[in-house]
């Protein structure tokens, strides 16, 4: 969950809000995901590519696939992240801090009740920003329509 809301740029609604019919692996090993309804684009929808260069330790893609063959997805209506392989209730948005700040306390991140669930999509543009990516291209990737992302970066 983490390592796809933060390389997508996504909000917390966005990351639960993810059924497995809107996620599509292509056959280079990239991830995209159809977002059919953003913040800034209610209804019209939009596509999120997800890409890693081979070899890299954070690849969402395999995240995914791994996932999937983890919870043995039959029903592509099935939410991506859900609170259990038991449960089939949308998780509420409001358990993706939780859940963050647990799992940076488990990994021994000091500091880790200061993370909430924006610091995901504010890290994925700080670090696109900080590879050189043209702030332009974040715009796009992480769905913002105006410069307010300069204000994400850090």
């Amino acid at each position: 969950m983490f390592v796809v809301g933060w390389s997508g740029m996504l909000r917390s609604s966005e990351i639960v809000g993810l059924p497995w019919r809107d996620v599509h692996f292509t056959s280079t090993g990239e991830l995209m995901l159809y977002l059919p309804r953003t913040k800034t684009d209610p209804g019209a929808g939009s596509w999120v590519l997800l890409s890693a260069p081979e070899g890299r330790v954070i690849n969402p893609g395999l995240c995914l696939q791994q996932l999937r063959d983890l919870v043995r997805v039959v029903d592509q209506d099935d939410w991506v992240f859900r609170p259990s392989l038991q449960a089939e209730a949308l998780r509420s948005k409001n358990t993706v801090a939780p859940r963050l700040k647990k799992a940076l306390a488990r990994a021994g991140i000091s500091g880790a009740e200061l993370y909430a669930a924006h610091s995901l999509r504010r890290g994925g543009p700080t670090h696109a920003a900080k590879m050189g990516v043209p702030l332009r291209f974040i715009k796009v990737m992480g769905h913002w329509k105006s410069d307010t992302v300069r204000e994400y970066l850090y």
